[in-house]
């Protein structure tokens, strides 16, 4: 029975808070083709995981005798590794500038240290129209400099959840009294009455905007929004009364990254999440 030791030379974990528990799952990294030579060739070992991917090397040398002798026998200095996304709408719900097709480049030259993990910085390559979504490149001698010190360097990239204006248009085809139409939920938001647009359809909607507020998409709704009619009883300006709101529509649905648009906020290109409710 033949028993192989591995020695883990690298971890890298993906956060992104667009995902419950802040765990990415839709990444994953592939060698490059010369990378995976390399692997082959010197025996090491990829193992994939959720969030990442851990790097192993069966070698009974010291790192840095193999890092060497990689060096001095092919010239290379680096393992270099593709990122592709399983999720089509990545960067629609990702917090990259609007627009922008490239790749996210991380290397590990350019980094944040943190207490537990280094924290790769991104990089936004020039445009282009790529197959993959990214490039990750970790020296050698970076992966040394951790060992070294007795820890297995443990590499982390993190993304942010795009925020969106949301639009909530509200088709009324059944005369729903709607004479103070309000959204109304636990978050301190307040939504703005546009008044009443044509949509795409040529209907008619209200249409309820969160304005200069941008809220945060989730794969796992977080906010909870009611769409209710807050009476007012009669009277004047100052002796009017509002009665309570009666419900409309309950749990409204949060937004989708597959359903957006631009819009312009303080001169600025933001983007905007459409809803379309039906009552």
């Amino acid at each position: 029975m033949i028993t192989t030791n591995y020695l883990q030379v690298l971890s890298l974990s993906v956060a992104h808070s667009y995902f419950e528990g802040n765990i990415c799952t839709c990444l994953q990294f592939r060698p490059k083709p010369l990378a995976a030579e390399l692997f082959g060739r010197f025996g090491f070992r990829m193992r994939n995981k959720l969030n990442g991917f851990e790097l192993y090397t069966t070698s009974t040398a010291t790192l840095r005798s193999l890092f060497n002798y990689i060096t001095s026998a092919t010239g290379e200095v680096f393992f270099e590794f593709d990122m592709l996304s399983s999720r089509s709408d990545f960067n629609s719900f990702t917090e990259i500038p609007v627009n922008w097709v490239g790749l996210l480049e991380y290397s590990s030259r350019n980094i944040t240290e943190g207490d537990k993990t280094l924290l790769l910085k991104e990089t936004l390559s020039p445009p282009v129209t790529p197959s993959v979504c990214g490039n990750l490149k970790i020296y050698f001698d970076d992966l040394l400099d951790e060992t070294e010190e007795g820890t297995t360097p443990s590499f982390e990239i993190s993304f942010s959840a795009r925020a969106t204006q949301w639009q909530y248009f509200v088709i009324n085809r059944n005369s729903v009294p709607l004479d103070n139409p309000l959204i109304k939920g636990k978050a301190d938001i307040v939504f703005e009455n546009r008044g009443t647009v044509t949509i795409e359809t040529g209907e008619r909607a209200l249409l309820l905007s969160s304005g200069n507020a941008l809220l945060s998409l989730s794969e796992v709704p977080v906010y909870k929004f009611d769409l209710v009619n807050e009476l007012r009883s009669g009277g004047n300006e100052t002796t009017t009364k509002r009665t309570p709101a009666r419900t409309v529509f309950k749990g409204l649905p949060n937004a989708d990254p597959a359903q957006s648009g631009l819009i312009s906020i303080n001169d600025k290109i933001q983007v905007s999440s459409p809803i379309y409710i039906y009552v």
